[in-house]
């Protein structure tokens, strides 16, 4: 233990670090649509270049 504190407390509290982190990236990812379709940005244009 460092400080007094634990890592992880059980199965339950890795569930609930595991389901926060794929909440989060979700959120992330709906805003940055959403923004990205406001501000009227394109994709990427793609490489001229032809694969061999």
């Amino acid at each position: 233990m460092y400080a007094g504190t634990r890592n992880v407390r059980g199965l339950f509290d890795s569930m609930n670090d595991l389901s926060a982190g794929l909440l989060g990236v979700g959120i992330y990812l709906v805003l940055y649509h959403r923004l990205r379709h406001a501000i009227g940005a394109r994709p990427a244009a793609r490489s001229l270049r032809r694969r061999s």
